[in-house]
This record gives structure tokens, C-alpha cells and sequence, in this order.
């Protein structure tokens, strides 16, 4: 008897207090998009004081991935593999935003 296979999870790293406007709409995009697809996806709020293990985790993947950008959210993850840190990351991880068909690439925000 085979078991069927799971669909990876995908994690959004946020931070629910968010000053920068910029990465507020950067959060709300990738939900929009997710939410648009029916994707489902986990949240994770690194500025909640229970996540500071998963806040660590998130950074240190993150810097270890590319010691140039910063490890700020909002950031994607499959499983516990890094994928990206924008909307610009989502085909890595098998989601059209719409703009691969038109040839025009999505914003990088960081």
C-alpha cells in the first residue's frame, strides 16, 4: 500500500507589528497571492514573544543563504528550505504570479 504523497508546507516568516510600510504591503501581497490560488501556507509572526526560536531559525537559514540581504520578513520557506524573500520568489516554489506569462518579473523588494 503506497501513501500519497503530502504537498510540501509553505511558511510565510511575517512580523504582525510592522512599521515599514513597504513590508506590511510585501506581507499582504504574498498572502493575497496565496490566498487568490488557494494555496495554503503556515504563518509564522516573528515578532511574537513565543516565536524567538523560530525568529533565530528564520535568521540564521537566511544569512546562511545570502550574507548580503537582510534577514528581516517577510521570507518564504518549503519545509525548512529557504526560497526566497518577495512575491519575486514564488515560482521557486511553484506558484505563477501572473507575470512570468507576460514576461515582466515582479518586483525585487530587498
Amino acid at each position: 500500500m503506497q501513501c500519497a504523497a503530502t504537498a510540501p508546507i509553505i511558511v510565510l516568516y511575517y512580523a504582525r507589528i510592522c512599521f515599514f510600510v513597504q513590508i506590511k504591503g510585501q506581507q499582504d501581497d504574498i498572502r493575497r497571492i496565496f490566498d487568490t490560488k488557494n494555496i495554503e501556507y503556515k504563518e509564522i509572526d516573528i515578532a511574537a514573544p513565543n516565536c524567538a526560536d523560530d525568529k533565530k531559525f528564520m535568521q540564521e537559514v537566511v544569512r546562511e543563504a545570502n550574507p548580503d540581504i537582510l534577514a528581516i520578513p517577510p521570507q518564504l520557506f518549503q519545509d525548512e528550505a529557504y526560497r526566497g524573500v518577495s512575491v519575486i520568489s514564488l515560482p521557486s516554489i511553484g506558484v505563477e504570479t501572473g507575470d512570468e506569462r507576460r514576461g515582466a518579473r515582479a518586483p525585487h523588494f530587498l
